[in-house]
C-alpha cells in the first residue's frame, strides 16, 4: 500500500500509519477482482502525474462527487459508521 500510495498520487506513509479496514472481492462482468482497502492519515500534496491516474483530489467525506461509484460510496459509508469489514463482496 505504502508503494502505491507514494507511486500512484505521490504522498508517503509509514506501516505505522496505515490500517487495513477490509478486503473484498468481485466478480461482476466475469471478473476475478480482489479489493484491499486501507485508511491512512497521510498528508501531503497530492501529485497525479502517474501514467495510471488522470486526477486526485481530496473531498470532506460530506461533499464527495456526485459521481462517486455505489460501491465506492459504500465503503465510505461504512467507515463512516465505524463498521469495518474484513472481508465481503464489493
Amino acid at each position: 500500500m505504502a508503494r502505491e500510495l507514494r507511486e500512484e498520487v505521490g504522498l508517503s506513509a509509514t506501516p505505522e500509519e496505515m490500517r487495513l479496514f477490509g478486503l473484498y472481492s468481485s466478480f461482476a462482468e466475469g471478473k476475478s477482482d480482489h479489493i484491499a482497502v486501507f485508511t491512512t492519515d497521510a498528508t501531503g500534496a497530492v501529485d497525479a502525474s502517474s501514467r495510471e491516474v488522470v486526477e486526485a483530489a481530496f473531498f470532506a467525506m460530506t461533499a464527495l462527487p456526485h459521481d462517486v461509484a455505489p460501491a465506492t460510496a459504500g465503503r465510505i459509508q461504512e467507515f463512516r459508521e465505524g463498521r469495518p469489514t474484513a472481508a465481503g463482496e464489493w
